[in-house]
């Protein structure tokens, strides 16, 4: 028998998936729950049984949220909150999948440290002709500002590894604030 060394994540996670809604369609009820993890081992096997975001179809969207937390705009924690959100151009030699694996990698490998408390979920949305991939944070507060900000900053270097076209944040509600100040 091999004894594997069990490497805990800090935070239990849930994928999610959705397609494409049909109008007058409930989103809420075209969401997904693909897998639930809770070690490192569980989201290598998650992550590689699932497609990679430039082979979804348009339209399509993964989720990867901490547990307890659906990646819905009108339930809290996310509710009144916003997102960091990158645009990407799908072009040639642009590999969107590997953005979107840093991310991932990031959340799981404790990259992000503390910031992790404020921090809900990320998102991969396929568009026609573009991708987006943003991080949902909690509410700001005047507590929390600097923390939320600082999420940017890390996206800001992303972004320049990769070309970027833009990165903003976005409040839930449909009013965005641009750039990070």
């Amino acid at each position: 028998m091999i004894n594997r060394l069990v490497v805990p994540l800090s935070f239990h996670w849930t994928f999610w998936y959705n397609e494409l809604c049909v109008k007058d369609v409930d989103w809420v009820m075209n969401i997904q729950k693909l897998f639930e993890v809770t070690t490192a081992a569980e989201f290598l096997e998650a992550y590689s049984k699932m497609k990679l975001p430039s082979t979804l179809p348009q339209g399509a969207s993964y989720y990867f949220f901490k547990k307890g937390i659906r990646p819905i705009w009108e339930e809290e924690p996310n509710k009144g909150a916003g997102a960091w959100e990158m645009i990407i151009d799908i072009r040639p030699n642009h590999d969107l999948n590997l953005v979107w694996s840093d991310l991932l990698f990031s959340v799981i490998s404790d990259g992000l440290n503390e910031l992790l408390m404020y921090l809900c979920g990320i998102t991969c949305n396929v568009r026609r002709g573009f991708l987006k991939i943003a991080i949902w944070t909690v509410k700001i507060t005047p507590k929390n500002h600097g923390y939320i900000i600082q999420i940017g900053k890390i996206l800001q270097n992303i972004q320049k590894v990769y070309g970027i076209k833009s990165i903003k944040y976005k409040i839930h509600e449909r009013s965005s604030y641009n750039g990070i100040n």
